[in-house]
């Protein structure tokens, strides 16, 4: 463990100082506070993000990642989640991937900004520092914005130290390079409501990369899970047909292959069937590590690992957590993904509003 992490204390210490430091900062120069602004710390190649980046960018053309979602850290040491996520830890330092996205709701509390938010987020800061390779954070909406999307959100620095102290990347959407790939992390905060200046950027990050092949991490999904209550929830971008259709816009304009996205916890199982493609961009809905919501009696529990050679991703595998076993289980190749006009085979509702949207 990093001898940056010893103590909740000395954590809780340095919080106090970064959430003083953003206290009564206005909007127009508050964006070492509000990650994505126009001096967003990640876009800075002298950044304290810089290390991270560099060690990306020198990896191989062929490397693997892990993606963990929907930890939701307790405030219990003992309870079931966070020992699920120290033995997911262990095997996923025994599998050593190149480097680890933590995508999203990774705290239970942290959205709320509290004393119990910023235990949660030292705790699960203390834990996440015993994983081995590079980590990539994205933003869930139990992590962050249900007090406020603005700068005034207690949980934003909060989010941004966990950040700092695991040495990693500094904000809350940016974009690194790996290989013969280009990949960009997104910030649904709370409610799925991007920012103009967040989808602003998002459009010239992917314009700057046209010739690239892009993979993109979000925690709130873009694409339907086939269960109403959750594709007709409101803080969903897929809810929402004015925000869904203008992020899919900027996505098919670049040259996104790839979108990985968590929250909804399906299956193994269900997340399969989940599969499918809007144009040349695949969607997959990412198991949650805690427990599964979507798609019971089978499977639940786990993290996925990518495998991509060159630039392909050629193959994903789930590593079950559900029993604690560590089993590795395949996962379809990318050519079997579903049409995006054959979602009925994930049991859409008649008249659910996926069906306008088009390949």
């Amino acid at each position: 463990m990093s001898e940056k992490l010893l103590t909740r204390a000395a954590l809780a210490a340095v919080v106090t100082l970064v959430m003083a430091s953003c206290a009564g900062k206005d909007a127009k120069i508050i964006s070492e506070c509000e990650p994505g602004g126009e001096e967003n710390l990640a876009e800075q190649a002298d950044g304290p993000d810089a290390k991270v980046r560099k060690k990306l960018a020198e990896l191989p053309d062929d490397f693997t990642f892990a993606i963990v979602s929907d930890v939701h850290l307790q405030t219990d040491p003992e309870h079931a989640w966070n020992q699920k996520f120290k033995l997911s830890i262990e095997k996923i330092n025994e599998i050593n991937p190149d480097f680890v996205v933590l995508l999203g709701d990774l705290t239970d509390e942290g959205h709320k900004g509290n004393e119990v938010a910023r235990a949660q987020y030292l705790d699960f800061s203390l834990l996440a520092a015993d994983l081995k390779p590079v980590l990539v954070p994205v933003v869930g909406n139990h992590d962050a914005g249900e007090v406020s999307t603005g700068p005034d959100d207690p949980s934003r620095p909060l989010f941004l130290e966990m950040e700092a102290r695991l040495e990693t990347f500094s904000g809350t959407y940016y974009s690194f390079d790996s290989g013969k790939w280009h990949f960009v992390v997104l910030d649904t905060g709370w409610d799925a409501a991007m920012s103009e200046e967040q989808l602003e950027w998002l459009e010239g990050d992917l314009a700057r990369h046209s010739a690239v092949p892009t993979i993109c991490f979000m925690h709130i999904n873009i694409t339907p899970v086939g269960e109403q209550w959750l594709d007709e929830e409101k803080n969903t971008v897929f809810a929402r047909a004015a925000d869904r259709e203008r992020l899919l816009g900027i996505l098919k304009a670049g040259s996104v292959k790839w979108m990985f996205t968590g929250h909804t916890h399906p299956t193994w199982k269900r997340s399969q069937k989940q599969r499918i493609r809007v144009g040349d961009i695949r969607f997959v809905h990412v198991p949650a590590l805690s427990r599964a919501l979507v798609g019971g009696g089978h499977i639940g529990s786990g993290f996925l690992l990518v495998h991509v050679k060159g630039d392909q991703v050629t193959s994903t595998e789930f590593v079950s957590m559900e029993d604690l076993s560590g089993e590795r289980l395949p996962e379809p190749a990318p050519e079997t993904y579903q049409r995006f006009s054959a979602i009925t085979t994930v049991e859409v509702p008649e008249g659910n509003p996926v069906l306008d949207l088009k390949p």
